[in-house]
């Protein structure tokens, strides 16, 4: 693609130069890709990229919605490899998330080039779009296909001989699968189960086979395999709802010492699509008390064991706490402009990065000899802070509100982020159980195979908590959540 292919000659707007400062901004956690693709036209192609988007953005704002939902439906219709810029910036183009660039990085970081990111983008749709938006996006589009990272499987899966006694084996699996019901499950975890007939459940029931299929197993093995599964005794459900941290080898029967069994789950838990996480999808599919929320509309990702759970799956990144529903309330955006103007004169504030204000950032204020000398201005940056947690979350008591100022006034920046963190998970509990029932939430970290249930704010004080940078004085809604696991 050579540059004049991003260029017009028509001078940018006013309206225009914002929004082209906005997409650059996004487009810097890819500029390593850009600079692999272009070398050292990297820098003219990232800016003229975001001058055309600019232009388009502008000239298509009477009919913005439609635009994007077509952009996405293009997108998640077809592979959407790592390594492929011109789709990560028009899945930007239609969703202008500077964290969704970062996450697309991350993917490709950690799985190669050839890695699928629309799992990625089927969750900033769901994250980041209205609801009556969500629902035109198709996100059951090539639902199964994704194998986060997994190109092995991919490879096993293709070499398949393509032989009788082959397809003899699939067929057997497929029938297996169907007597337990797994294509009943498969179904329940589609967001809406209304656009799903039984041939296209059927399809993603033989790719499974084709899986195991794929997995080097003596009949005996694949036998007893299946006996087990079919008595639902592969995953320990009673563990995946109980508060405490789990490893695999006490969740999945045979994890770690049966070499097929440890294959089976490790490559399941790498299928996603359905416009769900690849968690979600292992247990729905390998324990018949585990299903999706379907098209009910009820809280959380699946139902195990009776109790709606939500899920928080880490493969490269932790996850936020934040979606359409818990996010800052409409005071924020005020609360934070008078922060900004009043305390404006603070070295910290006046060259705080367009990102935000971190917690670091707010305890070298507080240090500030501006602030030191005057104690009741302090009082009043103290309050504001206050201010700004209380709306980014609103359902927590005045007595946690103080705890958190008084944490950061202490400066002990460890302590704050790790109650900072229950905090923002106990808001995202207490908004999600005020429109539902939720029993809890369960963090799967893949990388290191570990699983952790919380249900109550005291359950996730217990735990050491991974908390990434938040910022609390920023123009972005996403920022003061930050990204949280378990360690």
């Amino acid at each position: 693609m050579q540059l004049y292919d991003f260029l017009t000659e028509r001078p940018l707007t006013k309206k225009e130069k914002g929004k082209k400062e906005k997409y650059v901004k996004g487009m810097k956690g890819a500029k390593s890709d850009f600079v692999d693709r272009y070398g050292k036209d990297a820098k003219a192609v990232m800016y003229a990229t975001a001058t055309k988007m600019a232009k388009e953005d502008v000239r298509e704002s009477a009919v913005p919605d439609s635009r994007k939902v077509r952009m996405l439906n293009k997108l998640l219709a077809e592979p959407m490899p790592a390594s492929d810029i011109k789709k990560q910036m028009d899945a930007y183009f239609a969703i202008p998330n500077p964290m969704m660039i970062n996450d697309f990085r991350a993917v490709r970081v950690t799985a190669g080039n050839d890695a699928c990111l629309r799992s990625v983008l089927r969750n900033y749709v769901n994250v980041s779009l209205h609801p009556s938006l969500v629902k035109q996006v198709n996100l059951n589009e090539n639902r199964m296909v994704c194998l986060e990272g997994r190109e092995d499987v991919v490879a096993r899966i293709n070499s398949l001989p393509d032989d009788p006694q082959t397809e003899k084996i699939i067929s057997y699996i497929e029938q297996l699968l169907d007597d337990m019901g797994v294509g009943g499950r498969l179904a329940s975890i589609l967001a809406n189960l209304e656009q799903v007939d039984d041939e296209e459940v059927k399809g993603e029931i033989r790719k499974i086979a084709k899986i195991i299929a794929s997995i080097e197993m003596v009949p005996l093995e694949r036998a007893q395999l299946f006996s087990s599964w079919q008595q639902d005794k592969l995953v320990d459900v009673s563990s995946l709802t109980t508060p405490g941290m789990y490893d695999f080898k006490s969740i999945f029967k045979g994890y770690g010492v049966e070499e097929h069994i440890t294959e089976l789950v490790d490559d399941l838990s790498h299928v996603s699509g359905y416009g769900i996480g690849a968690g979600e999808f292992l247990f729905a599919v390998l324990s018949k008390k585990v299903t999706g929320i379907g098209s009910s509309g009820g809280v959380g990702d699946l139902i195990i064991d009776g109790k709606n759970v939500e899920v928080k799956a880490k493969t490269a990144k932790n996850a936020r706490f934040v979606d359409w529903h818990v996010k800052p309330d409409q005071s924020w955006q005020g609360k934070t402009q008078k922060f900004l103007e009043d305390f404006g004169d603070l070295d910290i504030v006046a060259n705080a990065p367009k990102t935000g204000i971190n917690t670091k950032g707010l305890m070298m204020c507080l240090t500030d000899q501006a602030l030191i000398q005057q104690p009741l201005r302090t009082q009043e940056f103290l309050k504001q802070i206050k201010g700004l947690f209380n709306s980014h979350m609103p359902t927590l008591s005045n007595a946690q509100l103080d705890e958190l100022v008084k944490l950061l006034n202490s400066n002990n920046e460890g302590q704050f982020k790790k109650i900072y963190g229950a905090y923002n998970i106990l808001n995202y509990l207490n908004i999600k159980r005020d429109k539902g029932e939720l029993d809890g939430v369960m963090f799967l970290d893949k990388p290191t195979k570990m699983v952790c249930y919380v249900q109550t704010v005291e359950d996730i004080l217990a735990r050491d908590l991974k908390v990434g940078t938040i910022y609390h004085v920023t123009k972005d809604k996403n920022y003061p959540y930050p990204q949280i696991g378990i360690n």
